[in-house]
């Protein structure tokens, strides 16, 4: 067995990313490989699982189709990924789809104006980034900040909620 080289940090994961779906692919293949693991084929939800989700009361939200990084596309395949990402779920929950998450979703490095526009143009009511900050009355639709509440703690949880209520500026593209 060969040894893992360190995959966690920030760096790495980006230039990863970076590469595109197949690179990717090619990547994730290796990693299983290395660690003699094989990767699972249930990742992604089914379209039932999608239906008991939106019967439950979620709001379901596109992503587009294939998880490209839309900075590194051209403008024409961002649009038809999105249109298509949205038509998908419309017809498996036969309900409008108003809201758009970025792929990875970082401002100016995964996404850019453009496509914030162009999410607008679409009639999407809204879309969310990755930038971490909370949102306030008067901030673009099109680029909501979010952050991850994964703390076990509640008194971490807390602590997180304050400090992205507290930041006044969050990045933009």
């Amino acid at each position: 067995m060969h040894a893992i080289e360190p995959l966690a940090n920030e760096h790495v994961r980006d230039v990863i990313a970076a590469k595109g779906l197949e690179r990717r692919r090619r990547v994730s293949a290796e990693i299983s490989r290395r660690a003699v693991s094989r990767t699972p084929s249930d990742l992604m939800m089914t379209s039932d699982e999608v239906r008991a989700l939106h019967a439950a009361g979620m709001e379901i939200g596109a992503h587009t189709v294939t998880h490209p990084i839309l900075a590194e596309i051209p403008l024409a395949r961002a649009r038809h990924e999105m249109e298509t990402s949205r038509a998908q779920l419309e017809r498996i929950t036969g309900a409008p789809v108003r809201l758009f998450a970025y792929p990875n979703g970082s401002p100016r490095r995964d996404y850019y104006a453009e496509h914030a526009a162009l999410a607008r143009e679409l009639g999407f009511d809204a879309a969310v980034s990755t930038a971490w900050g909370a949102a306030r009355s008067g901030d673009d639709l099109y680029q909501i900040p979010r952050f991850t509440p994964w703390d076990r703690a509640d008194w971490r949880f807390g602590l997180r909620l304050a400090h992205n209520a507290m930041r006044s500026h969050y990045a933009r593209a």
